[in-house]
């Protein structure tokens, strides 16, 4: 499962839209709205609060299995 998924799914099973989650860490829709489609990267903290809002931990977002394989990476330099 991707981190995408992830946060997607997550989201949906707590009911939430994207401005819910943005206006809990105090962030744009669109902001939030990238880091579930992995155009944007959520520093330490901002993934912190995403997994407190979707009362999951970072490891189960961002990681893609039981053998904390990455799925989340940030993107290359332009």
């Amino acid at each position: 499962m991707s981190k995408r998924t992830n946060l997607i799914s997550r989201r949906k099973q707590l009911g939430l839209l994207q401005k819910d989650i943005a206006e809990q860490i105090g962030c744009s829709t669109s902001a939030y709205g990238m880091y579930e489609t992995g155009a944007r990267t959520p520093d330490l903290n901002t993934a912190k609060q995403i997994a407190d809002v979707l009362k999951t931990t970072v490891e189960q977002i961002f990681f893609e299995d039981k053998n904390n394989k990455m799925c989340y990476s940030a993107p290359e330099p332009a």
